[in-house]
């Protein structure tokens, strides 16, 4: 297979990764995944981010399929590279199979997965605001582990665990194809609340069900909440679909740039037939259709020093999903003088990093880095789920922080490692000779 030059456009930030280059992603256009989910909803991320990466094949199974045009009709136009099937009868051979929705679903549709051939399999178990990932190779350990699962349903449909599940799960099928980094060898846990995220041995199959197994109280309402993304590519992309589905009452959508074929390996809202079209409009025609109620305004305009108090001052809180360190600059001043809480987040190949800030009562962006000049962070390879991670973790911080539930990544900086697949968290402290939070300001306005 040859990759022909439209192609090689939309793969750049892939083929320039030193892991992949042009020979992984033509593994990956060579290559089959077939995924379970119990609705169209669950599976969303999940099937866009396969979709957006070049997995040749995706063959989808919905116990339900409310949505399912929608889903496929995006997939489609995002990567006309890639071929999605429906999985109607008999499973379709495939290099690696992902599981993912509640443990009585799992269970249910894994006793039909074992009359199959099998491939490596990854489980993503959700329940409320949990998830754990297990990744088996064998049918043995397959029926052993099905057979711990409870069989009784879960109360509430939250979007957050299904989405990121979803993004963290794609970059293990493409760890698998390309047999890069280090795979899931342990089941990890995920408790999204509280930023609690524990690794249990295999041998521990039964403590790790048990941990996603806690109740929590039902999901606050935020259907007031007014949250501003700035950029509507790679982040906020994840971030924009995870405030639609959870409701969030008006999003605003800053973006000046345009859609270019480059842009569709991890910008997942837009597509091959919106290229050239504003983002901010191109993501909310998508946004509109999964969620006609909420509110989208549109800024097609560079943020500056002249607009940025202007237009954040309308928002309970902002989200940066940019990639170059000047707007990031500028979104932290605008934010500590108006007091408005900012969530941060950077990626860069299999990596990512997120914190919370919160004015007057922790960190800010210059305590974190404070004399980077006009360092960009457009031309390095990004591996296109890990935006859609990084993107997702911002869009829950902003729930939380908002609806003052669980535990924020305020005065705490996480570390995301998808080669590895490690999440870390490591508390960092304000910095007193910081220019503009710190005990001697000397940033009292807006710079240029």
């Amino acid at each position: 297979m040859v990759l022909t030059k439209e192609q090689y456009s939309r793969y750049l930030r892939h083929i320039i990764i030193p892991e992949i280059r042009d020979q992984g992603q033509k593994k990956l256009l060579e290559a089959s995944v077939s995924i379970y989910g119990e609705n169209v909803k669950e599976l969303f991320s999940l099937v866009l981010y396969l979709t957006a990466m070049g997995i040749g094949q995706v063959n989808c199974y919905f116990q339900k399929d409310d949505g399912v045009a929608l889903l496929i009709s995006q997939a489609k136009d995002l990567n006309t590279d890639v071929r999605i099937e429906l999985i109607r009868d008999k499973s379709p051979e495939s290099n690696f199979r992902i599981v993912l929705g509640s443990p009585p679903f799992i269970k249910r549709i894994s006793k039909h997965l074992l009359k199959d051939n099998f491939v490596p399999t990854l489980f993503s178990l959700v329940k409320q605001w949990k998830f754990a990932l297990n990744l088996l190779r064998d049918s043995e350990d397959m029926l052993e582990f099905i057979e711990l699962l409870p069989e009784e349903e879960g109360e509430w449909d939250i979007s957050f665990p299904f989405l990121l599940s979803g993004a963290l799960c794609s970059i293990e099928a493409v760890k698998e194809i390309l047999n890069i980094g280090n795979n899931i060898e342990k089941i990890l846990s995920f408790d999204l609340l509280n930023l609690d995220i524990k690794d249990y041995h295999k041998s521990e199959s039964i403590k790790a069900i048990k941990s996603i197994n806690s109740e929590y109280e039902k999901p606050t309402d935020i259907s007031q909440g007014k949250i501003l993304v700035v950029g509507a590519g790679g982040l906020g992309s994840p971030v924009s679909i995870a405030l639609t589905m959870i409701g969030v009452g008006t999003i605003g959508l800053l973006d000046f740039d345009v859609v270019e074929l480059s842009n569709l390996n991890r910008q997942v809202l837009h597509s091959t037939s919106r290229i050239g079209m504003l983002k901010a409009e191109s993501a909310k025609y998508i946004l509109k259709k999964l969620n006609p109620q909420i509110k989208i305004n549109t800024h097609n305009v560079n943020l500056t020093k002249e607009n940025a108090i202007e237009i954040i001052k309308e928002y309970d809180l902002v989200i940066a999903a940019v990639d170059n360190i000047e707007t990031r600059y500028l979104l932290n001043d605008a934010c500590y003088f108006l007091k408005k809480p900012l969530i941060e987040s950077g990626i860069l190949r299999f990596h990512g990093t997120s914190t919370t800030i919160i004015p007057e009562k922790g960190h800010c962006y210059r305590c974190l880095y404070p004399n980077i000049d006009g360092m960009s962070l457009k031309a390095p390879g990004i591996l296109g789920a890990v935006p859609g991670v990084m993107g997702l973790i911002e869009a829950l911080e902003a729930y939380k922080v908002i609806t003052g539930t669980g535990t924020t990544l305020k005065n705490k900086l996480l570390l995301f490692d998808g080669l590895d697949m490690e999440f870390d968290i490591i508390k960092i402290e304000k910095n007193p000779e910081c220019p503009i939070c710190g005990e001697n300001p000397t940033i009292t306005k807006l710079q240029d």
